[in-house]
């Protein structure tokens, strides 16, 4: 279905009025689980009209961890999709106080939350302020952390502009244009870039989310039209290996922008990427917790490959050691940033100490700062491999596997080794014949012509397909936890 800016804006009044008539008040927590349709941003716009804090679900998250969030973050309302009534049932308790409605059919022992909203006057809300949003770190090593910062007290237009601002930052402009919002919501990069491409008045194109076909994605941007979108490395490795005929059917001259972050762009990518689809790159370094710290086009990232760009206005990045303490340019440790809305992890004070130290927020990456002021990412903190007593980053090791052409994902991780610390080993997804030991023969080769011996993977099995999140990132626990499926030890 199509909506109209004046169509859209009518149905979030109507939102507005039927959170309220739920006796929802500036401050609460209004939860949504769905894919990328037009009620997901309906109520999040409507959140943000009334005050209130808007939290977006991994649609994907097992019943439990969907009862932890919905507890964590004292949601009232929950809203979801029909596709995903069931495990919302099993995640709400009898004694819990969220009131969960199905976007469209009853459920939950109540009418559907279209039903509620389509009764509403259609006028705008009394007493409008901005709300915020409140969204949960992935949550792959633990718990997952709501990332919680206070309320703007401003109104929902002051918000806007503040967006619009950060938009022109990263080289977005009001006026026409097609934003493709292909990265699911619940992440807070895509959510972010699809806010402010409403703000700046563009057509945002929405399709209820499915496992990512390049194919399909590039078909889909030609109809379309598509002049700007948010995207992660991932895909544009899949780009890559897309069929001849795909690629060669995709214009890429529409383009004006695309913006990349949530995880390290191989700089081989990359520059394929820039071959074929032009200078329309814009990354970003930063966090939910700090919002964009770093910026880099396309042509300045020539002139420093691999970098993720320098501080924006108003911010400061430095590299600290274990201690807090500065590092000179040019010395590995880890990124802290300053900058941004104050924030905490939802009751979790240790936690928020932990990660903010002098006003610097330590996201747990590693890094770099050049003498020019540009920022490399090495890796995670908590994803280094320590092999006898040398410093291995999966990252780099990802990066040279993925230049073989018959690679089309992989992902490093260290096993535990009673001489070394730790291995190096990896699972590997192999197209064009069979994965036999020639494969391994020929990878073996390849890597010995980009890597160090002691960064190539000791362990190394070849798989179907490697486990990442939607978000496009990689799930390295349940990748160990195949690794260990398929290995045998000795």
């Amino acid at each position: 279905m199509a909506l109209t800016y004046g169509e859209l804006a009518e149905r979030v009044n109507k939102i507005c009025h039927a959170l309220r008539e739920l006796r929802v008040v500036r401050g609460d927590r209004v939860a949504a689980m769905m894919t990328n349709t037009w009620e997901f941003t309906g109520l999040q716009l409507a959140a943000s009209q009334i005050g209130l804090y808007f939290t977006a679900i991994n649609r994907h998250l097992a019943p439990g961890e969907v009862a932890y969030v919905l507890e964590n973050s004292a949601a009232s309302v929950l809203v979801v999709g029909p596709d995903l009534v069931e495990v919302a049932e099993q995640a709400l308790t009898p004694a819990g106080t969220v009131r969960a409605f199905s976007t469209t059919t009853s459920a939950f022992g109540r009418e559907s939350f279209e039903a509620l909203w389509t009764r509403q006057p259609a006028s705008a809300p009394d007493d409008r302020t901005a709300g915020a949003r409140l969204f949960y770190s992935s949550g792959t090593t633990g718990r997952p952390k709501g990332i919680l910062q206070p309320l703007p007290g401003a109104t929902p237009e002051v918000v806007a502009e503040a967006l619009r601002t950060t938009g022109e930052q990263l080289g977005l402009r009001p006026g026409a244009g097609v934003h493709y919002a292909v990265a699911p919501l619940y992440h807070s990069g895509p959510n972010s870039m699809m806010l402010q491409a409403l703000h700046r008045g563009h057509q945002v194109l929405l399709t209820p989310h499915r496992p990512f076909d390049a194919e399909a994605v590039l078909a889909t941007m030609t109809t379309h039209g598509v002049t700007d979108t948010f995207m992660v490395p991932t895909m544009f490795h899949r780009f890559l290996r897309a069929p001849d005929d795909a690629r060669a059917a995709f214009d890429p001259s529409r383009l004006d922008t695309v913006v990349h972050s949530g995880a390290g762009c191989p700089v081989a990518t990359k520059r394929a990427m820039l071959d074929w689809w032009g200078s329309v790159f814009v990354e970003f370094y930063g966090g939910t917790e700090t919002g964009i710290a770093t910026i880099v086009d396309s042509r300045t990232w020539l002139e420093a490959p691999g970098t993720v760009g320098r501080a924006r206005a108003g911010y400061d990045v430095k590299i600290v050691d274990s201690a807090g303490e500065s590092l000179p340019p040019g010395t590995e440790g880890q990124i802290a940033i300053k900058g941004g809305p104050a924030f905490c992890y939802l009751g979790d004070p240790e936690k928020t100490a932990a990660a903010v130290v002098d006003g610097y927020c330590l996201l747990g990456d590693i890094g770099r700062v050049d003498e020019a002021g540009f920022l490399f990412v090495l890796d995670r903190r908590a994803d280094l491999i320590l092999s006898g007593g040398v410093n291995i980053y999966p990252a780099e090791v990802e990066a040279a596997l993925l230049s073989h052409p018959a690679v089309t994902d992989a992902v490093v991780f260290g096993v535990p080794d009673e001489e070394w610390g730790a291995v190096v080993s990896a699972l590997v997804a192999w197209r064009g014949r069979a994965a036999d030991q020639e494969a391994h023969e020929e990878l073996d080769r390849h890597l010995r012509t980009s890597i160090a011996s002691f960064k190539r993977p000791r362990y190394l099995h070849f798989v179907d397909e490697v486990p990442r999140m939607e978000s496009g990132k990689v799930n390295r626990s349940v990748a160990r936890t195949r690794f260990l499926e398929l290995h045998t030890p000795g």
